[in-house]
């Protein structure tokens, strides 16, 4: 599994760009450029997020090694999507069918969540608010178990 989000630092290069990932600890990223830019730099962006390992991606983007994507009426050429997992053929496209995918990963045990959440009865809520409010305990979330 991937992670990317925003970057927040200004670069001006892809080697700026890559730098600026690798601090945030992301392995997958936006296209950093408009898609309107000239094809060399978007080759340059291309073939230096391939060099560092870095799957150029775009939330709810459907497409295979070699497709072309078409982003605001723009021609863009993705080409670093060799991580990209096979759907099988019932795949449901967009959100839903991207939420119905994470759950099925974590019912297979493909995705390790241990030590991200704390189960606690009710009557603990506030005392698990509070150990998340003050980021104690080193868990994101918690689940209440009402039976």
């Amino acid at each position: 599994m991937r992670l990317g989000g925003p970057i927040l630092q200004k670069y001006t290069d892809p080697a700026g760009w890559l730098a600026a990932l690798q601090e945030a600890g992301y392995s997958a990223a936006r296209m950093p450029v408009e898609p309107d830019a000239d094809d060399p730099t978007l080759r340059v962006h291309e073939d230096a997020a391939a060099q560092a390992d870095v799957v150029i991606a775009e939330v709810g983007a459907d497409v295979k090694p070699g497709d072309h994507v078409f982003h605001m009426g723009k021609h863009v050429r993705w080409t670093t999507f060799q991580t990209t997992p096979a759907r099988p053929p019932d795949h449901v496209l967009g959100i839903f069918g991207n939420l119905a995918g994470a759950v099925d990963w974590l019912a297979q045990d493909r995705v390790n969540v241990a030590g991200l959440y704390r189960t606690a009865s009710p009557t603990e809520a506030q005392s698990v608010w509070d150990d998340l409010l003050a980021q104690k305990g080193g868990y994101l979330a918690a689940v209440f178990k009402w039976v």
